[in-house]
């Protein structure tokens, strides 16, 4: 990637955004409840021959019947061999389907060891009894730090089950572990592997692969974009085919395809915009007008904006390679007065770079976080975006600081803090956050106090109250470190009242906790001992539960 940084800094052309490009294409989010109830139906058993185990597969397609699971779920299954499968949809309840494996991504290596990812695509072999299922949706994106994500799946049936218990558990995204895959708190049953993970969109973010842990609490997930080379096996949808039809003739308007790119059970799935996508990245010469263009960046723009930010990132790369104007030695495009028209405008490259950098430096990728803020500096520069501009500038703070480069994470810092003002509520507290940081990285706690307060304040404005409260308890922690016990209580009880309003009960009992020991260290123990009870009412059986009650029972005279 870095050899084609220089193209989108020297040579794209400033360009003007249509309504489409300014239309917000992110999905909304829906209850967990609301979601079961619409996918349920594609949430499938399987049954492998003989002596294989069962487990659980979702329909990706329900017009040509293509199920998703986890590659050792059917591994027992030789190639043709058919695998049970059956429905929880009441309209399927005395119907007999069967699959057989079309890929699977992990090998057998000759010393018996496994490799390649755990994931598999199979294919019903009568799909017209699917046809009327609501097959679910899929996303390339990773999920965010705590994310709240769920999942459906089956248990393993006991010898005299007929029918296996089918099972919806809400999760909490905990982290990547280095083997890419999605780890979170769950606790997990046999029979569950090849579950979707999905989040509150609706969309499919992984795979379920195992479970690990303690009475199996963790368990992890193949993401989504590991399986990507099996998703290259469907088909395009007819209804991808009509509008495609329509953009090369331009027989289709801006707004009606605007109208067709908003998810909705109506509209063309993220997997049908992929698959899509992916046909006119490969038949570049189809789409040779400018009209055909625009209306490819419109459908761009909101399949970045729809969790596929990788593939539109990626698709422009290489876009911009193939061009015939492009110039391998310079690793630039020569204009010399022609127009070009790249399929994916600045803004949403722009855009699109910065969420793949953001997981990057959360995977402690910062050699591929920063190529792709350099892509997002030079995109949003020919979009002519000064926003955009600075929240690159914040990157490239945050992957100095990671790095240890601290004095030219300061200096970059100190130019966003220079334009502050132009920046929304949630960028101002990112800001702030960061130079903070950077004053406890240089031992400068009094300095970095005041940035996490500001920054809290933003936080709220902007609606993010956890994080505001997080602010709060870094403020509080900072404030300890300097014997500043009254201010650390202050800083806390503040952070409890925004996790009270952002409903986040583990925040606010961890925060009642970390002031029952200021409150002690004031000579408070009457209040020490009233959030000692107030945390076991949060959180019975918490991590501090047992050392709660023990301190409970010490005599009232040390309170």
């Amino acid at each position: 990637m870095r050899a084609l940084v220089l193209f989108f800094v020297a040579s794209l052309p400033l360009f003007s955004q249509t309504e489409c490009i300014k239309t917000n294409f992110e999905p909304g989010t829906s209850s967990e409840v609301a979601l079961t109830s619409e996918f349920k139906g594609a949430v499938l058993r399987l049954k492998a021959p003989e002596a294989g185990g069962s487990g659980t597969g979702y329909l990706i397609d329900s017009t040509n019947g293509y199920v998703i699971t986890a590659s050792h779920v059917v591994a027992s299954a030789p190639p043709g061999t058919s695998i049970e499968v059956t429905s929880p949809d009441a309209t399927l309840a005395n119907v007999k389907l069967a699959a057989t494996v079309v890929k699977s991504l992990r090998t057998i290596n000759a010393d018996g060891t496994m490799s390649g990812p755990d994931v598999a695509i199979l294919q019903l072999k009568n799909p017209i009894l699917v046809r009327d299922l609501r097959s679910v949706d899929i996303s390339l994106r990773s999920p965010y730090s705590d994310e709240e994500l769920f999942t459906m799946g089956y248990e393993m049936p006991y010898p005299e089950e007929i029918d296996p218990p089918f099972r919806v558990a809400s999760v909490k995204f905990m982290s990547n572990p280095s083997d890419g895959s999605i780890e979170v708190t769950q606790a997990i049953f046999g029979g569950h592997s090849g579950a979707p993970l999905m989040d509150r969109s609706g969309s499919v973010v992984g795979t379920c692969r195992e479970e690990l842990g303690t009475g199996n609490t963790v368990a992890r997930y193949t993401r989504m974009i590991d399986g990507e080379a099996l998703l290259a096996l469907v088909p395009m949808s007819k209804r991808m085919m009509d509008i495609d039809r329509k953009i090369k003739s331009g027989s289709i308007t801006e707004a009606a395809l605007q109208g067709q790119l908003v998810k909705s059970s109506r509209n063309p799935t993220n997997l049908e915009l992929y698959t899509w996508a992916r046909h006119v990245y490969a038949n570049l010469d189809e789409y040779a007008t400018d009209r055909a263009h625009k209306l490819i960046q419109c459908s761009m723009h909101a399949l970045s904006q729809r969790g596929f930010e990788t593939f539109v990132v990626s698709a422009s790369l290489k876009q911009a390679a193939a061009n015939p104007l492009y110039h391998q030695d310079t690793k630039s495009i020569d204009l010399s007065g022609r127009e070009w028209s790249p399929l994916v405008d600045p803004k949403t490259l722009g855009d699109a770079s910065i969420q793949v950098a953001e997981r990057e430096i959360a995977q402690g990728r910062f050699l591929s976080a920063e190529n792709h803020v350099k892509v997002a500096t030079g995109s949003y520069a020919a979009a002519n975006d000064a926003l955009g501009t600075y929240r690159t500038a914040m990157l490239s703070t945050r992957i100095q600081l990671a790095v240890g480069s601290i004095d030219a994470a300061q200096s970059l810092s100190t130019k966003v803090l220079a334009h502050l003002t132009i920046l929304p509520a949630k960028d101002k507290s990112t800001a702030l956050f960061i130079a903070a940081s950077i004053d406890l990285a240089k031992g400068n706690r009094s300095a970095a106090i005041p940035k996490y307060i500001a920054a809290s304040g933003y936080s709220i404005a902007a609606g993010q109250f956890t994080i505001a409260a997080d602010l709060m308890v870094f403020s509080a922690d900072a404030s300890i470190k300097l014997g500043n016990i009254q201010d650390a209580k202050d800083s806390l009880t503040k952070a409890i009242a925004h996790y009270q309003s952002a409903k986040d009960t583990s925040g606010e009992a961890e925060s009642v906790y970390k002031l029952v020991s200021v409150e002690f260290a004031l000579g408070d123990g009457t209040a020490s001992k009233s959030n000692l009870e107030r945390y076991l009412a949060l959180q019975p059986q918490g991590v501090h539960a047992a050392e709660a009650k023990e301190l409970l029972t010490i005599r009232s005279n040390v309170y």
